[in-house]
């Protein structure tokens, strides 16, 4: 009897032992599918966020267009207007590049051309224009979500 008791304590060694290891692989799988779940999750809302930049850049032509004709007709309810797009824009997450009085980024701007440093300065309350700083904007510039949706095209002193 003794024999079988051993016998039967030996296999229930084996099988705890191999019930932990089920245990630990189920806990390790469990823990990798709630990890790949916020992946997805991460994936899911980055995609979303960029995915309506096709869209806006196509909006932008027509803001663009808007912009222009506020400033050839003096029209409250076109600037009204002017300030709904603005805001719709702003809410998706896109904002305007800094252009004019701005050090040169690449990153940020495309250089269209230079020009000499004027020795006037621009309109900058009596301050120097200083070489690789923006002084006019050709095509304004966007970011949407922090990412350069479009560069601003300008002209930079040399």
């Amino acid at each position: 009897m003794s024999g079988e008791l051993e016998k039967l304590q030996k296999e229930l060694e084996e099988t705890t032992k191999q019930a932990e290891e089920y245990l630990d692989g189920w806990k390790r799988a469990k823990a990798d599918f709630a990890n790949r779940e916020k992946d997805l999750t991460r994936e899911k809302s980055e995609y979303l966020q960029f995915a309506t930049a096709a869209m806006l850049l196509e909006i932008l032509v027509i803001y663009e267009s808007l912009c222009e004709a506020v400033q050839s007709v003096d029209d409250k309810g076109i600037a009204q207007i002017k300030k709904q797009f603005e805001d719709f824009l702003k809410k998706k997450g896109l904002e305007k590049i800094k252009t004019v009085g701005e050090k040169f980024d690449y990153n940020l701007h495309e250089a269209a051309g230079t020009e000499k440093i004027p020795h006037a300065p621009l309109d900058k309350g009596g301050e120097d224009v200083k070489s690789g700083e923006i002084i006019k904007e050709i095509q304004a510039g966007y970011k949407l979500h922090g990412e350069v949706l479009r560069p601003a095209k300008v002209i930079v002193t040399e």
